[in-house]
């Protein structure tokens, strides 16, 4: 990629517009007590820092196009010890109050809602410090898993440090910038494959051929996973 950033907390991440030549969209680095890793940012629409993306006319080839969505944010990285898939979770946190709310009882139809569209959600609006959170293996668009033996030069999403598999198999897959999609759940860089392995289920779940299908298989199986995780703590 063209530049990488490391990054420091309160500090802005360089964001791409997603009309980047290959090879030139800016990542940011960062580290934290159990992860390393890169980031990459592309929201539509929005102004670019470097001048000669800020100049491309306006129907210039865009990551964007015939996508619905209009922000994409991908990370590479490795977990710097064991960690709990069940315990990673992604959204938005705010350090001050949401202002003024509607009434308490719309707030509480709303949280209601949510609730029931995603159970696993902690969503909380009237604290003094308003969050929305979610399981990120229920969340996330795609996910790749590659474990290793804790080599430092490979960057994949690491279940746990210390484990071992096979590197990437070609160099594609180091590139942030390129299209992702779903494993299907008996791949060995399937979330779900790793998980069944890991369990020592007797057999991998059926063989799935469409990405849509995958996401939601992976999901699924981890609201699943996340009932079953919770009842026992609860226990």
């Amino acid at each position: 990629l063209k530049d990488s950033h490391f990054w420091e907390e309160n500090s802005s991440a360089p964001i791409n517009t997603g009309k980047e030549n290959p090879g030139e969209s800016i990542v940011v680095d960062f580290v934290s007590n159990r992860f390393v890793g890169s980031l990459l940012l592309r929201i539509k629409g929005i102004s670019s820092a470097m001048k000669d993306i800020e100049n491309k006319d306006e129907n210039s080839p865009s990551y964007f196009d015939n996508r619905q969505r209009t922000f994409q944010g991908v990370v590479r990285g490795r977990f710097l010890q064991n960690t709990t898939m069940m315990d990673c979770v992604t959204g938005q946190t705010f350090r001050r109050p949401a202002g003024k709310l509607p009434p308490p009882w719309m707030v509480s139809v709303f949280q209601s809602l949510i609730q029931r569209l995603a159970p696993h959600n902690q969503l909380h609006l009237e604290s003094s410090q308003p969050r929305s959170l979610s399981p990120l293996v229920t969340t996330a668009q795609t996910i790749w898993v590659q474990t290793s033996k804790g080599s430092s030069e490979d960057q994949g999403l690491f279940l746990n440090e210390g484990s071992c598999d096979s590197v990437y198999e070609n160099e594609e897959a180091y590139n942030l910038e390129q299209d992702w999609e779903e494993p299907h759940a008996t791949h060995h860089r399937s979330l779900v494959y790793n998980v069944v392995n890991t369990r020592e289920a007797t057999s991998a779940p059926c063989q799935l051929d469409d990405t849509k299908k995958n996401q939601k298989f992976r999901k699924l199986y981890f609201n699943a996973l996340l009932d079953e995780w919770k009842q026992q703590k609860a226990e």
